[in-house]
């Protein structure tokens, strides 16, 4: 996965999770709405890990990993604004980790 193919991928998650906050903020939120968050952001994770060069994987990753369980830990006990909060959280993690690795 190149670069730019990268970049697409985390606009159309940036995307989604928008519409999913929104929703959130609407009061129509659903364990589909989280979920989907979730799943967006440990995609994101998995893209920033692919598209890292070293074997080591930095500490910024680590830690986006660590908010994807905390975000199913929530999804599990029905808090689903805390989960949508935690894979955004990832989500800045992945992303922040991926543009220090570009630079």
């Amino acid at each position: 996965m190149n670069a730019s193919h990268v970049w697409i991928w985390y606009t159309t998650v940036g995307v989604v999770l928008t519409v999913a906050t929104i929703a959130a903020i609407r009061g129509g939120l659903t364990s589909r709405h989280a979920m989907t968050a979730i799943r967006l952001a440990q995609g994101e994770v998995i893209a920033a890990r692919s598209a890292h060069p070293d074997t080591m994987m930095p500490q910024a990753l680590q830690d986006a990993e660590a908010m994807i369980s905390t975000a199913y830990e929530a999804l599990e006990a029905r808090r689903y604004e805390e989960a949508i909060a935690a894979a955004r959280k990832a989500s800045q993690m992945s992303h922040g980790a991926l543009k220090q690795d570009l630079r």
